[in-house]
């Protein structure tokens, strides 16, 4: 049945009939000049908070050291330089297990690649790729909320991303997030776009979704499942279409990612065999980490109480789209019709509950729905402003807009101020869950140091 304005979710398209797919319908709402360039200023903004953040001298954690001593060895040594380090973790796997595992290397190639280009071998190499994919993310950010969702969840959803504490702190330091939460969310979009694309754009689009995955999978568990997560839903949704091309297309993908990820793993460290050896050398160790089992372990709530605490906002709307898109998909009796919301909030739900599951809480982990989040925010905060501007009608519609507007300005200002009070001061290293919720250590079952 057609959806009438007054019904339609404001996470959803302007368009006459519901999505059908994980991709919403061709007929996207259409951007207005002034939506554009409201857009565009917080694009600029986000990118100016990023680069005025940035402080080449704060305190490096020693995650950060690690990676550039390992980028430093492969871009020196190459393949010989990766099974050195791994015979490091065989001999010694106490110190060097408690450390990032050399196995990565989907993030040290990146990493290393970027030493090479731009002649920079010091810890700040890391921070500026780290710089320079949080800006990239942002701009991908309101590629994807102008495409996909409505104006007023599109300006909601790049507000929220541009202020975002958690890609503020991880877009200025030598870690592997911000090119995770980059990797994430060019998945998300790439499984969105597919679908609907034709000929040499499309077998592009499939390339650039096969080295997504292959670096996915070589870089982290986290971004790995989210991969899957992406490829699972292309597929589904194509089954739900009955798109033959773009199920074939998905399956063809994700059998050559693991076959090329199972060979590049097995080149760079002499054998498969030796790559999952060291790979449980690295699970078993970090197990008994006591850094982990002192700052990021907890009982389940405390995950999303961390976020809440760090980003209200974004927690509520994220809540409100979460419950919206699956109550419109109870209600259409229909996963075809649940459209890109429910696929969101499926992805996020997934990663969180691994997340809780494996007993490993930090927020550094929550990388791969850092955009996923705050695009589901604005969808739910869209329709949570309609309803408000709905009820302010009899103050009239600028008065009212001006209100909710000031509204949504001071809580990214107050996103802004805890970012630089409380996770960007110097004596933060790290995003583990207890320090950011300003509890108290927990007593690790091991004493082990980091």
């Amino acid at each position: 049945m057609p959806i009438e304005k007054s019904q339609r979710f404001p996470g959803e398209p302007l368009q006459a009939d519901p999505p059908t797919d994980l991709r919403d319908n061709d007929r996207h709402a259409r951007i207005s000049p002034v939506t554009g360039w409201l857009i565009f200023v917080i694009v600029c903004t986000g990118i100016l908070l990023r680069l005025s953040f940035f402080e080449p001298e704060i305190a490096r954690s020693p995650d950060e050291r690690t990676y550039t001593r390992q980028a430093n060895v492969l871009l020196e040594q190459g393949v010989s330089g990766l099974r050195m380090l791994g015979e490091e973790l065989v001999r010694n796997p106490t110190e060097f297990g408690m450390a990032p595992s050399p196995v990565r290397v989907g993030y040290l190639g990146i990493l290393a690649g970027y030493m090479g280009i731009t002649g920079d071998r010091t810890i700040l190499a890391g921070a500026r790729l780290s710089l320079l994919a949080s800006i990239a993310t942002l701009i991908l950010v309101a590629f994807a909320t102008c495409r996909h969702l409505s104006p007023i969840a599109a300006v909601i959803a790049v507000l929220f991303y541009a202020v975002l504490p958690f890609e503020l702190m991880t877009g200025r330091r030598a870690w592997q997030e911000a090119v995770i939460s980059l990797l994430a969310t060019a998945l998300i979009v790439l499984a969105i776009e597919l679908p609907k694309m034709h000929g040499p754009p499309r077998l592009g689009a499939y390339c650039a979704f096969i080295i997504g995955g292959i670096l996915s999978l070589t870089t982290k568990e986290n971004i790995g499942i989210a991969f899957l997560l992406c490829t699972t839903g292309l597929l589904g949704a194509a089954i739900l279409r009955k798109d033959r091309a773009t199920v074939v297309g998905a399956a063809v993908s994700l059998g050559a990612v693991i076959l090329v990820t199972a060979a590049i793993l097995a080149f760079l460290f002499d054998g498969l065999g030796k790559y999952v050896t060291l790979q449980r050398i690295a699970e078993n160790v970090s197990a008994m980490n006591v850094y982990d089992q002192t700052y990021s372990v907890g009982p389940a709530w405390m995950l999303p109480a961390a976020i809440v605490r760090v980003c209200p906002l974004v927690a509520v709307g994220a809540l409100a789209g979460m419950t919206i898109a699956i109550y419109h998909a109870v209600k259409a009796r229909s996963l075809s019709e649940a459209g890109l919301p429910f696929a969101l909030a499926g992805y996020c739900i997934v990663l969180l509950l691994v997340q809780v599951v494996s007993q490993r809480m930090n927020l550094r982990y929550t990388a791969p729905i850092y955009s996923s989040l705050c695009m589901l925010a604005g969808a739910g905060c869209g329709w949570i402003t309609v309803q408000f501007h709905r009820m302010m009608r009899p103050l009239g519609s600028p008065l009212a807009w001006g209100i909710l507007s000031v509204v949504l300005g001071v809580a990214a200002l107050r996103d802004v101020n805890f970012a630089r009070d409380y996770l960007l001061n110097t004596g933060m290293q790290d995003l583990a869950l207890r320090p950011v919720l300003g509890e108290p250590p927990a007593q690790p079952a091991a004493s082990n140091p980091r």
